[in-house]
């Protein structure tokens, strides 16, 4: 099978590769910034990363398999964005109908978080299980479905969209992300920390903060998670974005919160761990969106 292009727009850098159908990448990973001027800057770039992965392979976009995106979102399935937070300036802006006339396919077009799962279940930590579920904890919490090799979209193309859900009278996006972690150490120290100098404390081994302050986190996140498994039923549950790298400090307790909420056949059967491909999630996904 040919490969396809796998595109990952952030708030501060596009990552784009030619990806094969085993999920390997083909050459190197292209990174080029965002931009946060126009749209048209931003599209600039992404025809950037696109013509630099391209020509590394010596191929040319007809000999694709097809060219997938995963962005923050809101984004339609036409690759057209909504109003998303972190990347205002592309507010109304079609990218997949600039991708289609310059390269002549098409667009795979979906949100980051749903990316993360869908790569995570065709070429990672889900790899075989028939529903994997991705969390993505960064400045927000995303979540994606997978079910059978596809990404659930709902009714509406919202499934997964728990971000404003209440968890200890706050949103999953403030509670569950890097600002609850901090969030939790302010609360017990006095302290402002970002999750990255609470996870450095919790590396010397000696602070006690820092370790109760995962040990909350851990806790909170479990209880959410609990009832996500408990509805969905799923064989792995799969943590990414930067919060995760804490996850040797709040992971076990975590996990534990959330097997308390199951039936047990569900608290034996389902997995909690960390994804398998790092910085390379977001490509993947994205090109499977379009080899899928």
């Amino acid at each position: 099978m040919r490969p396809a292009l796998g595109i990952d727009i952030g708030a501060t850098k596009i990552a784009c590769a030619v990806v094969n159908d085993d999920g390997s990448v083909a050459g190197s990973i292209v990174v080029e910034p965002t931009g946060s001027v126009s749209a048209e800057e931003t599209a600039g770039n992404v025809f950037r990363a696109i013509d630099r992965a391209l020509t590394e392979q010596d191929m040319t976009a007809s000999e694709l398999a097809g060219i997938g995106i995963g962005s923050a979102g809101p984004i339609d399935p036409e690759g057209t964005y909504g109003d998303v937070d972190t990347l205002p300036h592309m507010h109304g802006y079609g990218l997949g109908r600039a991708v289609r006339q310059r390269y002549g396919h098409r667009p795979a077009v979906d949100n980051d978080a749903n990316c993360f799962a869908l790569a995570e279940a065709a070429f990672g930590a889900g790899r075989g299980e028939a529903i994997v579920v991705g969390i993505t904890l960064g400045t927000g919490l995303g979540c994606g479905i997978v079910v059978d090799g596809r990404i659930f979209a709902g009714t509406t193309g919202n499934a997964g969209e728990v971000g404003r859900c209440l968890v200890d009278g706050l949103m999953y996006d403030q509670a569950l992300s890097g600002s609850g972690v901090a969030g939790v150490f302010r609360e017990l120290t006095g302290e402002d920390c970002r999750a990255e100098e609470v996870q450095a404390r919790a590396e010397q081994g000696d602070d006690r903060a820092a370790a109760e302050a995962w040990r909350i986190y851990g806790a909170r996140l479990g209880g959410v998670l609990g009832v996500m498994a408990a509805v969905l039923d799923p064989g792995v549950i799969v943590l990414g974005g930067s919060v995760a790298a804490g996850f040797p400090w709040f992971g076990g307790e975590a996990e534990a919160r959330m097997r308390e909420q199951l039936s047990t056949p569900a608290a034996r059967h389902v997995r909690l761990c960390r994804g398998a491909l790092g910085p390379r999630a977001g490509c993947l996904g994205a090109a499977a969106l379009a080899l899928r």
